[in-house]
């Protein structure tokens, strides 16, 4: 059956030990979720990579009992998406699309996905649409698998799913984890797996 992979923000800022919001155990998470696309490429739809993409003057760095660091600034190398993961959907042939978020000055946009609903095409088919907070940015899920990915399992990662989660129109859409893809700022990936638990979403392996 077709499935939807989303990568959320697997940027040099969050993956890589220089980057700025490094999340440790992000340079595994690329290699793994280049495997689980290179091993799904015949059964996947379309990669979504979702990305931070923070205006220069951004003001959603600081928050009640949190300050993040600068990152993930449009244009810049920090912003950019794992090249390994760009290169094996070139590989192995599976269309991306890039979906972006954060671009908002005032707001903080964790996850992915704030406005969804659902979409008619021509042939009267109908699909889940997505949109970031600023609605610049539509998307279309066509398929009912929808396996999600990405760093930081504590905030994006979750945040993305619960987005999700938050669709309740016609379309029957079934969404999963890949736990190996996913690391956490809090290094142990508890409060994303106690989500999932408590909410009936099962993950899935290579």
């Amino acid at each position: 059956m077709k499935e939807t992979l989303i990568v959320v923000d697997v940027q040099r800022d969050f993956y890589h030990p220089s980057g700025s919001l490094y999340v440790k155990g992000g340079e595994q998470v690329v290699e793994n979720i280049a495997k689980y696309i290179a091993e799904h490429a015949k059964d996947l739809d379309k990669v979504i990579f979702t990305l931070d993409w923070h205006p220069f003057d951004i003001k959603a760095y600081r928050e009640p009992q949190i300050a993040w660091p600068v990152h993930c600034t449009q244009n810049s190398e920090g912003a950019g998406v794992a090249n390994d993961l760009i290169r094996t959907c070139i590989r192995e042939n599976v269309k991306m699309e890039f979906f972006y978020k954060g671009m908002e000055a005032p707001h903080t946009e964790y996850g992915a996905f704030e406005n969804i609903g659902t979409w008619c095409e021509g042939d009267g088919n109908l699909v889940v649409v997505t949109n970031n907070r600023a609605n610049n940015c539509t998307t279309f899920i066509k398929t009912r698998n929808v396996v999600v990915a990405g760093i930081a399992g504590d905030y994006c990662v979750m945040n993305t799913i619960k987005n999700l989660k938050k669709y309740d129109g016609p379309v029957e859409m079934d969404i999963f984890t890949f736990m190996d893809g996913i690391c956490s700022i809090d290094e142990t990936n508890a409060t994303i797996k106690q989500y999932c638990i408590e909410n009936h979403i099962s993950a899935v392996g290579i």
